[in-house]
């Protein structure tokens, strides 16, 4: 993440907005049990019914095509790679 503002920062439009990420889609369950290997812990996950709204997606995905056209030598960590650093 680091790398990539400071790249911004020095390469980037001025007020663009760009979406920084790895480009691969990743699900709240994947995340969570990432999570739990680094902690090597489990967590317990409760979902409210009534704050779950029609529009909430169960896998989210960044698009970095604009991150790619600026910074094209960017080389995203993965994000195992990322929680565990």
């Amino acid at each position: 993440m680091a790398k990539a503002l400071a790249g911004l920062l020095t390469r980037g439009p001025g007020g663009a907005t760009v979406n920084v990420g790895t480009g691969t889609s990743t699900s709240v369950e994947e995340l969570l049990r990432s999570i739990e290997v680094v902690l090597n812990d489990e967590i317990e996950v409760r979902t409210d019914p009534t704050r779950v709204r029609p529009s909430d997606r169960p896998r989210l995905q960044a698009d970095t095509e604009r991150l790619s056209s600026i910074l094209p030598d960017f080389e995203p960590i993965a994000l195992d790679q990322g929680l565990r650093t």
